[in-house]
């Protein structure tokens, strides 16, 4: 393959059209997204399967920006032989919307709606993740599973529901969306731990997980957020209870529901949450209110996000109301006050804007429209000069370049959509619509 021929005029009228920003900021993040794309194709051959498949999201938004099909096609081809051998390998990490199956699975859905001749190779993938899904809640009865972290939309099942909810009418996958409801309305019932009764979504955290704990939990925590709490699981069963208006999952939504308004806090006037805290701190309420920063992951935004999905399925406009006046505060703040630098999806402020963008789409509310444009300057200016505004990023805070929730693919995707309107599937694994 040659050096990629890219529309730099398409995009930079595009952006233009989008931005408040001086030209020449959108001259440099033009030419530094070509240098972007021309990095990645020559990396192509290195990149591990996760990468792939971030790639291959990454190719399917650019697309209106190639100046002839076929390169475009000769990329995602390559991605997708790579992303298969990462299958066969079994790279990708059991059924989860993150590094697993459902994920491959959200990209080949939207592949086909480009290329509608790779439907057969969408069909395999989702047969193999129905299969392997089988499995999988053939086991939901076991220890593990009531005590680790299953419910999550991250590595859980909250993701792999919310794929199943969509999709081809009796396909493989949705014909199991009830089941993987059930298991989740099943694994959110109460439980007894240091024998007080508490909520389903106590669990024991990973090894992994416990090493960057301030807080040992020998006992198990819980946790409130979108990524790897309720807030996730809430708003799958949204999607599932749109679905089928299931008692059980309308019960599980108002419980979570219940437990959202019970821990919300003030601070400075803004609604905030716990973020994960040990089962003691549950039991005892002493945990610590403070701000905490502002992201999808972890954030006010996430799970008011998911608490708006939650309000609509079941038409409760209280919530529905508070949901808007909580996000709208938080949309007029000035966000040098989000309390991150980082510009990435997870926590960062790619994932801000695109929360705020999903408001806006299903508000109207200018005031979320208006957050979200501020928000994708702050992006395109970041990218443009990315070596001198990042370099101060270092650890865990580095940037990746193949990542859609920490890295600079996810960052341009959610620029690209600004640019074009054209929606992005990886807002449905981020539980955002």
């Amino acid at each position: 393959m040659g050096c990629c021929q890219m529309d730099l005029s398409k995009m930079y009228h595009d952006i233009s059209a989008q931005s408040g920003l001086d030209s020449h900021v959108l001259k440099d993040f033009v030419q530094q997204n070509d240098v972007f794309i021309e990095t990645l194709k020559a990396n192509l051959e290195s990149l591990n399967p996760y990468e792939a498949a971030d790639a291959l999201s990454f190719w399917l938004y650019a697309r209106p920006y190639f100046t002839t099909a076929q390169e475009w096609e000769e990329l995602m081809v390559r991605c997708l032989e790579l992303v298969r051998d990462g299958i066969y390998k079994q790279a990708f990490r059991g059924v989860y919307a993150y590094s697993g199956l459902s994920h491959v699975c959200f990209l080949a859905r939207e592949l086909v709606n480009k290329v509608p001749a790779l439907s057969r190779f969408r069909d395999s993938l989702e047969q193999l993740l129905a299969n392997t899904l089988r499995s999988y809640l053939d086991a939901s009865h076991a220890q593990w599973f009531e005590s680790e972290g299953t419910f999550e939309l991250i590595y859980g099942i909250s993701g792999v529901l919310r794929y199943c909810c969509d999709g081809v009418q009796n396909g493989p996958c949705q014909m199991l969306a009830d089941e993987v409801a059930d298991a989740l309305v099943r694994r959110l019932q109460p439980k007894t731990i240091l024998g007080q009764t508490v909520p389903g979504f106590h669990y024991m955290p990973s090894k992994i997980e416990a090493q960057y704990m301030s807080t040992p939990a020998p006992n198990g925590c819980v946790n409130y957020s979108m990524s790897h709490g309720i807030a996730g699981a809430l708003g799958a069963l949204s999607f599932a209870y749109r679905r089928y208006p299931d008692p059980d999952v309308q019960k599980t939504m108002e419980t979570l529901i219940t437990e959202f308004l019970r821990t919300q806090y003030y601070v400075g006037g803004i609604a905030y949450w716990p973020g994960r805290i040990t089962i003691e701190q549950y039991l005892s309420g002493e945990q610590q209110r403070f701000p905490s920063r502002m992201s999808w992951c972890y954030g006010s935004p996430g799970i008011l996000r998911a608490l708006y999905l939650a309000a609509d399925a079941l038409s409760m406009e209280d919530i529905k109301r508070f949901s808007v006046d909580e996000m709208a505060k938080i949309a007029t703040m000035d966000t040098s006050k989000y309390s991150f630098d980082s510009p990435i999806v997870c926590h960062g402020l790619a994932g801000v804007a695109l929360v705020m963008r999903s408001m806006y789409n299903d508000t109207q509310n200018g005031t979320f429209a208006n957050k979200a444009r501020e928000i994708t300057d702050m992006l395109v200016y970041n990218f443009a000069y990315r070596e001198k505004e990042n370099c101060n990023l270092t650890g865990m805070e580095e940037i990746r370049k193949y990542d859609y929730l920490e890295g600079y693919t996810g960052i341009l995707q959610t620029i690209y959509t600004a640019m074009t309107g054209e929606p992005n599937m990886n807002e449905k694994r981020l539980m955002l619509r």
